[in-house]
C-alpha cells in the first residue's frame, strides 16, 4: 500500500489507535510510511499462505479500488479477491483485541488457511472514500439476544469494505443495522450486487467512524 500511494520520502502519516467509541487512545505516532504490524501471526503464514493470499488474489483485486480508478462493473473475480483479504483482516483485527473478545473459532481458521473457505453467516460490503490517502481499521463485538456479532470495518485510499460475521442460533440475515443513504453501501458477499466503480456517493472521514457503529443498533427485522 505504501507503493500504491506513492507517499513521498517527506510524508508524515499519523498512526492513532481508537477506542471503540472513536476516541483516542494515547497520543498514537507518527512516521514517513504506514507501518502498523499486528503480532498476532507466525512467520511461516505471514510468509506463507497469507502472502500468496495477498499477492494472487488481494492486490489484482484491490489496487484499482485503493487508487479510485475507473473500472466499471466489479466482476466476481474481483470480489473473491476483495473477500478473501476482508476476511482475513476481520479475522486479524479481532486478535488484536483482548483474549476475551476473540470471536473466530478455531475451526474456521484453520479452514481458511487450508482451503480459504469463508465460514457460513458472514455478509461483507464496500463502501467509497472521498479522501484518497486516509485509512482506518475497527474491530468491535455486538451482541444482542443470542446473536453475536464480530463488525471489521476497514478503509484505505477511496476503499472501504466491512465485514460482519455472525454467531449464535440467529443468522445476520434475521436482522438489520441503522439504514444507510441509498446507493452508498453494495454487497461483495456472500451475494455481489451490481456495483460500478468508482462510487458516486462516497464516506469522509467522521462519517467512516458512523459507518463502523451502525451495527451497534442492531433489530430483528
Amino acid at each position: 500500500m505504501n507503493k500504491l500511494l506513492l507517499l513521498s520520502p517527506d510524508a508524515i502519516i499519523t498512526h492513532r489507535k481508537l477506542a471503540p467509541d472513536g476516541s483516542a487512545m494515547g497520543e498514537g505516532w507518527t512516521a514517513s510510511k504506514i507501518n502498523i504490524k499486528a503480532k498476532v501471526v507466525c512467520r511461516d503464514c505471514n510468509n506463507g499462505w497469507m502472502s500468496r493470499l495477498e499477492n494472487d488474489f488481494a492486490k489484482p483485486a484491490m489496487a484499482d479500488l485503493i487508487l479510485g480508478k475507473r473500472i466499471g462493473e466489479l466482476s466476481k473475480k474481483r470480489a473473491r479477491g476483495l473477500s478473501l483479504f476482508a476476511f482475513k483482516t476481520a479475522v486479524i483485527s479481532n486478535f488484536t483485541l483482548p483474549e476475551k473478545e476473540w470471536f473466530f473459532d478455531t475451526s474456521d481458521r484453520h479452514a481458511f488457511r487450508r482451503s480459504l473457505t469463508i465460514p457460513p453467516n458472514v455478509s461483507m460490503y464496500l463502501v467509497g472514500m472521498a479522501e484518497l490517502f486516509h485509512g482506518a481499521s475497527f474491530s468491535h463485538n455486538v451482541s444482542w439476544a443470542d446473536l453475536s456479532l464480530n463488525v471489521c470495518s476497514f478503509c484505505v485510499g477511496h476503499m472501504g469494505f466491512q465485514v460482519v460475521s455472525g454467531k449464535g442460533r440467529l443468522s445476520t440475515g434475521n436482522f438489520q443495522c441503522i439504514p444507510t443513504p441509498p446507493g452508498l453501501v453494495a454487497c461483495v458477499y456472500p451475494n455481489l450486487d451490481q456495483i460500478s466503480w468508482p462510487r458516486q456517493k462516497v464516506l469522509g472521514v467522521q462519517a467512516f467512524n458512523d459507518f463502523d457503529a451502525r451495527w451497534n443498533s442492531i433489530r430483528k427485522l
